[in-house]
């Protein structure tokens, strides 16, 4: 890169007019830098084409982005911090504004050391929308940093996200969502679809040891008994019509997990012809369930509920 403008000042000592004894006393100026490219955190890829402005004295330098890409992102702003100039171990405190695709912001996120993309279970690839985000990385300048000194957040507002075959073989779409990302776990609030269905969605995932659970889900929609049977859970003709459904899920380290579903089952219309009964659609209507899985295969049903009409279970 280049920097056209560089200003300094710079104060020496001479003990006793000693010249051959003179020494730095401090330093401190600016300098203006453009078409930089940054490596911030290697091997995450680099900044590129970085315009900006840098103050620096003996103990610090501080640099404030104006501008630049990052893998065809745009760098909007963001400052950077190295402390320590004076001394034998230097630190950095990077703020990074980003804005751009979905599936390359998490791409540049999934890559060592931060590896932050591999709990969504799928590729950044995969991935659409778009999205602001503000990143901070702080660490210490080493040639060998390991993760484990790194320390990082970072808070997305996502527009239009989309995971293909997210869950349930279906694809995720509309997704407007705030994410939140640290060392420890990702947090996602928001709207969605999935396979067409229109969702609230609250999940938190954790990626790092200890954690009190992997995963957790809350899922409130309203779906069809068209959609329950896209979804691989048939059930007409014994319930057709609209069912507002919650879901609760929370999955453990050891792949065991808790699923709790709710159902309100008043705008459904139910038939069991073996029992000779049947319910009318407005008729007031619950049913729940709870469900120990292991690795995804339902293992035991703890709970059940069903009250429909003249009928509870």
């Amino acid at each position: 890169g280049n920097i056209p403008e560089t200003r300094a000042v710079v104060a020496l000592q001479a003990p006793k007019g000693d010249l051959g004894a003179i020494r730095l006393d401090s330093i401190a100026g600016t300098f203006k830098a453009q078409g930089l490219t940054v490596a911030y955190l290697p091997p995450m890829p680099p900044a590129e084409n970085v315009t900006g402005r840098a103050t620096f004295t003996t103990h610090e330098l501080d640099v404030a982005i104006d501008g630049g890409t990052l893998k065809g992102i745009n760098v909007t702003e963001g400052k950077v911090a190295i402390t320590g100039l004076d001394v034998e171990d230097q630190d950095a405190a990077i703020d990074i504004v980003l804005q751009g695709p979905v599936g390359d912001i998490m791409e540049v996120l999934d890559s060592e050391p931060v590896k932050a993309a591999g709990f969504l279970g799928t590729s950044p690839a995969n991935m659409g929308g778009q999205a602001a985000v503000r990143a901070r990385f702080k660490f210490p300048l080493l040639k060998n940093l390991r993760f484990a000194q790194v320390r990082f957040g970072a808070a997305a507002n996502v527009r239009g996200a989309s995971i293909k075959q997210a869950a349930l073989h279906q694809d995720l779409d509309s997704g407007d969502m705030t994410v939140k990302v640290d060392e420890t776990h990702v947090q996602a609030d928001g709207t969605m679809r999935l396979g067409g269905v229109p969702a609230n969605l609250s999940a938190t995932l954790y990626f790092a040891d200890p954690a009190p659970y992997r995963a957790r889900y809350a899922v409130t929609a309203q779906v069809s008994d068209a959609d329950l049977a896209r979804f691989g859970f048939p059930v007409a003709p014994y319930v057709t019509g609209e069912i507002p459904l919650s879901l609760a899920f929370v999955e453990a380290a050891d792949g065991t997990a808790d699923l709790q579903l709710k159902a309100d089952l008043g705008q459904a219309a139910m038939t069991a012809e073996e029992l000779g009964w049947s319910k009318p659609k407005g008729t007031p209507g619950t049913g729940s369930m709870a469900l120990t899985l292991a690795h995804g295969f339902p293992v035991a049903v703890r709970e059940f509920s069903l009250s429909a009409g003249n009928l509870t279970a």
